[in-house]
């Protein structure tokens, strides 16, 4: 199938070949970069890693557009392998698990109402109304954040402000193997990804963090195979496999009705609407056998 599967867990890649050009038949619809993962099985010992890999703003330079220093950054990416017999010689396990918690420190700029436009004051062409404004209209301009950068891009409208945009993801894989005979060898895997990117819309987020749509990608693979030896030189290998890809916008809460302006002179206050989701799944066979003849391999 076409899902990318991505963020598996170093510790638990037994092997990795990657490829660019002259594919063999089985890749025969690839394209671009093939990358073949071996993922590690259990041995008779029980084994298992345990990492974790930070970075901090406090080693960042400032962003030139921030007014407020070093934007704060925080990703931390972990994760843990174990691995053993369930039943020696024969049955084995490998488990792993990563992690990854990002929270991104960005300058936000929005247009909002000044004092005096919260009150109905409005100057067009250097003279000032007094627009009437009835319980809502206050009400909306009353929940916009107060103006903090005078002589910035939008003027008196001006609000900046470092958004903390939050990732969470999280990776989980389990393998079992098992032998049959001295001529039979099974495995079984699954393979989950949960993505998840919430509060995406930093405008809306700054209003209020339920407002903001929230991005999902979660990617699912599951495998099983079997390997048989006729001889020493014939080797057979069945694969099935599943690829599953669950993909979406999350819309924010619908408590509230967004209000735009209708000449764009300030930003969109209230939740965000877009919502989609949807899931493609692809099944694969594939049977290998594998012939060595003399100094020939065929496959």
């Amino acid at each position: 199938g076409t899902i990318q599967f991505w963020n598996f867990n170093l510790e638990a890649i037994a092997e990795f070949k990657v490829l660019q050009s002259n594919y063999s038949a089985e890749f025969g619809q690839g394209g671009g970069t093939i990358v073949q993962m071996v993922s590690k099985s259990g041995t008779n010992q029980f084994h298992g890693t345990a990492y974790e890999y930070i970075r901090n703003s406090y080693f960042d330079a400032a962003n030139s557009y921030s007014i407020s220093g070093v934007s704060p950054y925080q990703r931390n990416e972990f994760g843990v392998t174990f691995g053993g017999p369930i039943f020696k010689n024969r049955t084995f396990f490998f488990g792993e698990y990563a992690g990854l918690r990002e929270r991104l420190g960005e300058p936000t700029l929005m247009v909002v109402p000044t004092e005096d436009q919260r009150n109905g004051l409005v100057t067009v062409n250097g003279y000032q109304y007094k627009v009437p404004l009835d319980s809502v209209a206050a009400g909306i301009l009353a929940q916009y954040p107060k103006p903090n950068q005078p002589n910035g891009l939008f003027g008196a409208n001006t609000y900046n402000a470092i958004y903390k945009q939050p990732t969470d993801m999280n990776q989980y894989s389990i393998r079992i193997d098992h032998t049959i005979s001295n001529k039979d060898r099974v495995f079984g895997r699954a393979s989950i990804i949960n993505n998840k990117q919430e509060y995406t819309d930093a405008v809306a987020a700054l209003e209020d963090p339920a407002f903001s749509s929230s991005n999902e990608n979660s990617p699912r693979n599951f495998a099983v195979s079997e390997t048989h030896i006729f001889s020493p030189k014939l080797l057979n290998t069945l694969v099935f496999s599943l690829n599953r890809q669950i993909e979406g916008v999350i819309p924010g809460t619908q408590k509230y009705t967004q209000t735009v302006t209708g000449d764009g002179t300030l930003s969109a206050w209230g939740p965000d609407t877009f919502f989609t989701k949807y899931v493609e799944t692809y099944y694969n066979a594939s049977d290998k056998v594998n012939w060595n003849w003399g100094r020939h391999s065929i496959v």
